[in-house]
């Protein structure tokens, strides 16, 4: 009687482990076989793919219900559920044909077209909370943390960044996509930036001569500054925030003021600084004191889900900004920029669904103008 019960048992399992599934997967529009396409069973953790025919063959499985995937490159993937049983199952799958999503192509000239997820290189993006935690006097102080990256300075204002031993003229600038073009290597660039209205900062650390020309040969720096958004009712909101720093009596106001709806949105931002010479246990580090301010207004229009436009003006000034230390001038040369001006306008056109292959297109032009007028008295009084 043992013997029978067992012998019993052993063929109620090699049935409920001999269920067996073929089938056939075909494109739905053509009626083709699809060769390739890959057949998993979700809950069992294995699958097969198809032959040149289409077809294909599932083993060894338990009796019961089951989930299986199909999916193929250039196809929709779909999900079925079945119940399986020790009788043979077949099945005829029609799957659909659907683009491939390969990211964005960003073109920056007619000479060169490439997609974001091919980049082979050192990249580094930060958004704006990482930033909220910390009082920072400028964009590059906020950075300096980062692996490969340490900021160069002319003192409390003029500051700029050094990625892998590389800075000023072999580093590029980008603010929204923008070149910032300076002359000198003392530029201060990227103190005419407001830091409080940036949403995130894009690093690439490396060489990318061959897209942006010799001066990328130490990397990129791209600064994302916030932007209006939409909303399915009309919305008005806004904030002031303040700092204070007792080490030089800085004094940080910013101001913003969003509003907008479904078609359309305005967002104005505004900032004002002021510093005193820098106070350090050495005495006073003449010569660091700064005042500035920085005014941005972007805007959108969306006309259709379609076709959409950005405005965006901006305008960063400062005046007697101390340079208490440079490489370019003499030790005993007392220099300032007696006043420095940065404005930018923009309009950007973006058309969407063009194609099922190229889903959307963005035109865009900027001017941009920078002036900076810099005091050097070479023997102080």
């Amino acid at each position: 009687m043992k013997l029978f019960f067992s012998a019993l048992i052993l063929i109620l399992m090699a049935h409920s482990v001999n269920a067996q599934i073929k089938g056939t997967v075909k494109d739905k529009s053509t009626g083709a076989p699809v060769q390739n396409a890959e057949i998993y069973v979700k809950d069992l953790s294995f699958g097969t793919t198809t032959d040149k025919t289409g077809g294909f063959t599932l083993q060894g499985m338990a009796a019961g219900r089951h989930t299986i995937i199909i999916s193929c490159l250039g196809y929709a993937s779909i999900t079925r559920d079945l119940t399986v049983t020790d009788l043979p199952l077949t099945l005829e799958i029609e799957i659909v044909p659907a683009s491939v999503n390969l990211g964005e192509v960003l073109v920056t000239s007619p000479k060169y077209t490439a997609a974001v997820k091919d980049v082979a290189i050192p990249l580094e993006v930060l958004n704006h909370n990482n930033f909220d935690t910390k009082v920072y006097n400028t964009a590059p102080d906020a950075l300096n943390y980062l692996p490969g990256v340490s900021i160069t300075r002319d003192g409390a204002w003029a500051t700029d960044l050094s990625i892998r031993g590389f800075s000023g003229a072999d580093i590029v600038l980008l603010v929204d996509g923008n070149r910032v073009e300076t002359a000198t290597e003392i530029s201060a660039r990227m103190a005419l930036i407001d830091f409080n209205d940036i949403e995130r900062v894009e690093i690439i650390k490396g060489s990318s001569s061959s897209l942006y020309g010799s001066g990328a040969l130490g990397g990129i720096v791209n600064f994302i500054t916030k932007a209006g958004s939409y909303s399915s009712k009309f919305y008005l909101n806004g904030s002031v925030s303040s700092s204070y720093n007792s080490v030089n009596k800085s004094g940080n106001g910013f101001i913003t003021l969003s509003t907008g709806m479904s078609s359309w949105y305005l967002k104005l931002a505004g900032t004002l600084r002021g510093a005193s010479d820098t106070e350090t246990p050495e005495g006073p580090l003449n010569n660091s004191r700064f005042h500035d301010n920085n005014m941005n207004i972007t805007a959108g229009l969306l006309l259709n889900e379609h076709h959409e436009f950005k405005l965006n003006y901006g305008r960063y000034s400062a005046s007697d900004a101390g340079i208490p230390g440079a490489s370019a001038f003499p030790s005993s040369a007392l220099a300032r920029y007696t006043e420095t001006y940065r404005a930018i306008a923009s309009v950007e056109y973006t058309f969407k669904g063009i194609s099922s292959t190229l889903t959307n297109m963005k035109l865009k032009y900027f001017n941009q103008f920078i002036k900076r007028d810099v005091e050097v008295n070479v023997s102080p009084a």
